[in-house]
């Protein structure tokens, strides 16, 4: 996922003629916010931290906070945060999608359905939020449920190779694995498969995703030495990826 979706912006004080604390806050906010946009996620942590050391209530301070934990692969710490964030503002949208964003990471899918759903409940015309609820429906094994969010999600950001990917794996499970979950809307799905997997082809040609992917469709389809073949090359191009070993294994 790109660092910038979805990221929450601070509303902040202008700068003033003379350095008040106002000022000085509003400029430490700037900083912040710059190096969370730069990808420097423990430099917003430290300055964030500082921020709130002064103004404990600052509710934008404590959900960016919460967003540098959580690129940082902090979860539980960004848990903690915005759930604070959320005793203050409960209808904080950036809080309760990363909430529930956290959650997934964190394998807590009870509490990641229940954020997600809130979040959804205050804007539903976000892609990332979309992504997220097709994840988990994935997770549990619902294909059907993951191909409708997963479009929505795809319809909202064309460009989002992770979101194209996962609704290519939904595609080729409903059109390969029929005797596991039926399709609820009629489609070709092996055709939407197939056509999932050649755009990732050009966005992400021989990358770990593409491999995975090929592997995922191979593996719908019962052909599992040319799958492990699949997850082999993506293993070769991301030997950090977990998955694959599990996979594999």
């Amino acid at each position: 996922l790109g660092a910038g979706q979805s990221r929450i912006k601070s509303k902040y004080l202008g700068p003033g003629p003379e350095r008040t604390p106002e000022r000085a806050a509003a400029q430490l906010h700037q900083r912040a916010q710059a190096a969370a946009h730069e990808g420097n996620y423990a430099q917003a942590e430290k300055l964030y931290r500082q921020i709130l050391a002064s103004d404990p209530e600052s509710v934008p301070a404590r959900v960016n906070l919460g967003l540098a934990f959580y690129w940082q692969h902090k979860n539980r710490e960004a848990v903690s945060e915005l759930r604070r964030a959320l005793e203050a503002s409960p209808q904080e949208f950036s809080a309760r999608l990363f909430l529930g964003l956290s959650y997934l990471d964190l394998g807590e899918y009870d509490h990641a359905q229940r954020a997600l759903q809130e979040a959804a409940r205050i804007k539903d015309m976000d892609p990332l939020l979309f992504w997220a609820l097709g994840s988990l429906a994935m997770i549990h094994g619902d294909a059907n449920s993951a191909v409708a969010f997963l479009e929505r999600s795809v319809a909202l950001d064309p460009n989002n190779v992770q979101a194209v990917w996962l609704l290519g794996q939904a595609y080729a499970r409903l059109a390969y694995r029929q005797d596991e979950e039926k399709p609820l809307v009629p489609a070709d799905y092996a055709a939407l498969a197939n056509q999932a997997l050649r755009w990732v082809e050009q966005k992400a040609p021989d990358s770990a995703l593409l491999h995975v992917f090929k592997g995922d469709v191979l593996s719908a389809r019962m052909l599992t030495p040319e799958a492990l073949a699949e997850y082999q090359l993506a293993l070769k191009r991301d030997p950090n990826w977990p998955d694959i070993h599990l996979m594999l294994g």
